[in-house]
């Protein structure tokens, strides 16, 4: 079954794996897959391997079933044998609006089930996996340096209701560029200083979503900001010399 889907969310897991999510034109979540290895970024690209599937893209993707596992409602498994079409960008104004009409009252509206410590789900809870909220504030973005050249984003962020929530970024988008700023020889605190301060001054919405249970950490699913989408763009600025390459809205130009 073909069927066009809005991307909203691109998400960095191991290796060359990536996870993607969307909603299709009535605004139902949609989370495609490939069992059993998943989504490899060689098929977000085109023949000339350029990335086409990427937020605000609008893609025909071949649907073969079906695969929901609360809190993971939402996924499918699609055909790998059918590469994705694209239709067309959204506009920036067209992104925005999408925005605002999925958007959630609060994070923990989203689940349908307890977020314990402001941290986790249990396994098998809730009814779906990812939502929509908009940061009342942006209180940290952090960059931590695990084991060799890697390292983990974060950031700290309050929603509509006042809450307050410190959680790992997966954005591939946002990951990328704060990558190429490392390539600039810019400092882990002074990218994630400019981030907060543009991301403050901006309209954020969040994408907070549900990882797959772990278990070593007694099979939960924990929170994580799936899309930061910044209107402006946060990478829409002369601070760094790589701003002009990404939209910040995770478009790039």
């Amino acid at each position: 079954m073909k069927k066009q889907l809005t991307i909203t969310d691109l998400t960095t897991m191991h290796g060359d794996r990536v996870c993607i999510f969307g909603v299709d034109a009535d605004g139902k979540g949609i989370r495609p897959d490939i069992p059993p290895t998943g989504i490899r970024e060689g098929y977000l690209q085109d023949s000339r391997g350029r990335r086409i599937v990427r937020p605000f893209a609008v893609v025909e993707l071949d649907f073969v079933r079906s695969r929901p596992k609360p809190p993971h409602t939402e996924d499918w498994e699609i055909n790998p044998n059918c590469a994705p079409r694209l239709i067309r960008y959204l506009s920036e104004d067209e992104s925005r609006a999408l925005l605002e009409r999925i958007l959630d009252e609060s994070i923990r509206s989203i689940f349908g089930a307890d977020i314990h410590d402001n941290r986790y789900v249990n396994e098998g809870e809730g009814n779906r996996s990812l939502g929509t909220v908009k940061a009342d504030k942006v209180l940290s973005v952090r960059c931590v340096q695990r084991e060799g050249d890697k390292h983990d984003y974060r950031t700290g962020f309050s929603d509509a209701t006042g809450e307050t929530y410190d959680l790992p970024i997966t954005d591939l988008a946002f990951r990328e560029y704060c990558d190429r700023q490392k390539l600039m020889r810019l400092t882990r605190g002074v990218i994630c200083a400019g981030l907060r301060r543009r991301l403050s001054r901006g309209h954020v919405f969040i994408r907070v979503g549900l990882a797959r249970p772990f278990a070593k950490m007694y099979n939960r699913c924990y929170l994580q900001v799936c899309a930061i989408h910044a209107f402006p763009g946060y990478a829409q600025s002369s601070e760094g010399a790589g701003d002009s390459e990404v939209q910040g809205d995770g478009r790039q130009a």
